[in-house]
């Protein structure tokens, strides 16, 4: 199971109201493997044995599934004619598929020496399809008499849940989130969800092995575990900001992965411009994981801004601040399939839209509240995974002061404080041959009202539209296209010193947005496209650079020279 694929907090794509939190949330830190949650157990083979065509039963018309190699009755033998029957076990799944499966290869035709062997595999292949992949299969000495063959099924009971090689995190933490019972039998979906469970802080990596137990019967499950300290500070240079506050933007913060020996994770960042005065931010984000496998996520921030701006006469300093909230309701999983429902509320203030592209300080501040709805999933498989996620933001109308109709359309054209609208998002990555991967992210924002700034959605940057300036277009209605061509991951160190990785990609970025009601006298739809190769460089957990050169090939109001943009970012941890 690809750990990427668990969702927590990876869906949180509001906006910070003046505290843009996309641009200044805190980094997360490098996965400490890029796999986790695999299980190891017995290699399953099919040998073939000799004189492997003689037959053993003219005609194979039926298969009795038993828990021991006591004799089996005529009458319960006949019972089985025509397909299978159980006696003391109960078959996963359902013994119509059971039987679907043995009439389709082995059913109703003669069964030899390699067919029998043939038989145990697919048996096996069937118990491990359902989630058992602790089973020993046997065919005692018997008399077949009605062309019914006895099989005897064992499977194996847990034993004892043990973690091994973990240095940070305490072993009674990891053990506890294995949710199987000693003496039950071993679910192999309920342990691959457990281990998603598990590997979702990226300050270790846990594998599971199948060993024998102690007693005869039993099996133990091995957790190998990988973990670091669980803490990072880091510090990094990106060029996400906008012209009026400067371009550069310098950020430096801490990880702390497991709050008080809890298993919380708490991060924080300060960003900054090099002039400090023109802007600065603080923001931060905790997630508690909950024993009934929720996750209650809060975060925010506090923002400055001081504008360079020829406001003669006029204060160019604002603020801006805000407080969030999201409850991720864990829904059921299976093994490659992961989704989530989120809850949540924003409170949100500022007194300035400087830092969304805009160049007004307002008079007065403005009061934002509203409640989310998501929904977030998440597939995995060999040749193809994808991500998906749908969010409904509504608010009622003027909860506070400052926060009226009237408030609201002082800072936007025909902007109310009542509204609803839904942002949504796709994307999938296709493994091609060679290590080859094509990824295609699909995005867009549907509004029934104007909105303020920070609802709006912004196009045009690293996140959106490469080639353009950090939201040279913000609009409430938007459709996104990204599509990108990578390369395999390669080492450039050899592994020798560093794990380094390095990528490359091309990419074709296309956008479309308009306004619910356009003021009089402006474009009112826009259209971006950029284009452009890009690099991906990593010496895990230690380094991480990303670089994308974007072509612009259309201008807009706010970039109207075609030309191209570098965009960037580096961080170096701790």
């Amino acid at each position: 199971m690809n750990r990427s694929l668990f969702l927590t907090a990876a869906f949180l794509t509001t906006a910070l109201f003046g505290v843009d939190y996309d641009r200044v949330k805190p980094h997360a830190p490098t996965d400490y493997g890029k796999e986790g949650g695999s299980t190891y157990g017995p290699e399953l083979t099919t040998p073939h044995v000799k004189n492997g065509k003689q037959v053993l039963i003219p005609e194979l018309k039926g298969v009795i599934l038993t828990d021991s190699r006591a004799h089996v009755s005529q009458e319960e033998m006949a019972r089985a004619v025509g397909g299978a029957e159980t006696l003391n076990i109960q078959v996963p799944g359902t013994l119509k598929s059971f039987k679907a499966m043995l009439t389709k290869q082995f059913l109703n035709r003669p069964l030899t020496k390699q067919g029998m062997i043939d038989l145990k595999r697919e048996i096996l292949l069937y118990y491990r399809r359902w989630g058992r992949p602790v089973v020993t299969i046997e065919i005692p000495e018997q008399k077949i008499t009605e062309g019914v063959l006895q099989v005897v099924v064992i499977e194996g009971k847990l034993g004892k849940v043990t973690a091994e090689g973990n240095k940070y995190f305490k072993s009674s933490t990891l053990e506890k989130y294995i949710r199987l019972e000693e003496g039950q039998a071993i679910d192999s979906n309920t342990l691959i969800t457990d281990l998603d469970w598990i590997n979702r802080n990226p300050f270790r990596q846990v594998d599971v092995i199948y060993a024998p137990g102690e007693v005869a019967g039993t099996t133990d499950i091995r957790l190998l575990t990988l973990d670091r300290r669980p803490w990072r500070v880091y510090a990094g240079v990106d060029n996400t900001g906008f012209d009026e506050t400067d371009n550069t933007r310098l950020f430096t913060g801490v990880n702390w992965g497991d709050v008080f020996g809890t298993d919380q994770i708490l991060s924080l960042q300060f960003t900054c411009s090099p002039n400090v005065d023109r802007y600065w931010a603080l923001t931060g984000n905790y997630t508690i994981p909950l024993p009934w496998r929720d996750l209650w996520v809060f975060y925010g921030g506090y923002s400055h801004v001081h504008g360079d701006m020829d406001t003669s006469g006029l204060d160019n300093s604002g603020y801006a601040a805000q407080a969030s909230t999201r409850y991720n309701f864990i829904l059921p999983n299976s093994p490659g399939f992961l989704q989530d429902l989120t809850l949540g509320f924003d409170y949100k203030r500022t007194d300035n839209n400087l830092e969304f592209g805009g160049n007004r300080v307002f008079r007065n501040s403005i009061n934002l509240t509203q409640l989310v709805l998501g929904y977030n999933a998440a597939f995995d498989s060999d040749d193809f995974k994808t991500s998906m996620t749908v969010e409904l933001f509504y608010s009622p109308g003027d909860w506070l002061p400052e926060q009226s109709n009237s408030d609201y359309q002082r800072v936007r054209y025909k902007a109310k404080s009542d509204y609803i609208y839904i942002r949504a998002a796709f994307a999938p990555i296709l493994r091609l041959s060679k290590d080859f991967s094509f990824a295609l992210t699909l995005r867009g924002q549907v509004a029934s009202q104007n909105l303020l700034a920070s609802e709006q959605y912004g196009l045009g940057g690293y996140n959106t539209v490469r080639g353009y300036k950090e939201r040279a277009v913000n609009v409430d209605n938007a459709f996104l296209v990204s599509a990108e061509l990578r390369s395999p991951s390669m080492g450039l160190m050899g592994r020798r010193l560093f794990k380094d990785m390095i990528q490359f990609l091309i990419f074709l970025d296309y956008a479309i947005g308009r306004d619910v009601r356009p003021m009089p006298f402006i474009s009112k739809t826009q259209y971006l496209l950029g284009f452009g190769p890009g690099v991906r460089y990593e010496i895990a957990p230690y380094l991480s650079f990303r670089g994308d050169l974007g072509f612009k090939l259309k201008g807009v109001e706010n970039d109207p020279d075609k030309g191209f943009r570098f965009h960037f970012a580096l961080v170096a941890s701790y």
